[in-house]
């Protein structure tokens, strides 16, 4: 799993996950009450979508592809997206792209979960 520290803000009635750098809009009602806090949110390798060419998604991160790991059925795809922020992706093999290449990342808000920061690392949603 990706861990990516930042803060949950709520503005104009909206919950977003601040990581400083990008915000993510977050559709998690039940994380209201955690408005303000710093929260660590987790992302599988297989959630991250990586937008085809054309394609650019709202919220979407530009990454360069620092190293391809072809596995057989999967492809694991290293993204150094900025200020030493490093992502791992699953990709079809079909459609993984060249190391070098710069690509758009997308954290669909629906696949990130988040835990509290600390020792604990309690899910929180």
């Amino acid at each position: 799993m990706n861990f990516l520290e930042g803060t949950l803000v709520g503005e104009d009635g909206r919950l977003g996950f601040d990581a400083g750098r990008w915000r993510l809009a977050v559709g998690n009602a039940n994380l209201a009450s955690h408005a303000g806090r710093r929260v660590v949110l987790g992302i599988r390798p297989e959630d991250l979508h990586l937008a085809q060419p054309g394609e650019v998604p709202d919220g979407s991160l530009r990454a360069e592809v620092a190293l391809v790991e072809p596995l057989g059925d999967r492809t694991w795809v290293h993204l150094e997206v900025q200020d030493g922020l490093r992502l791992v992706a699953r990709t079809d093999p079909r459609h993984a792209p060249a190391c070098g290449a710069t690509v758009l990342v997308q954290i669909p808000p629906d696949r990130a979960h988040f835990f509290q920061t600390g020792e604990s690392g309690t899910r929180i949603g």
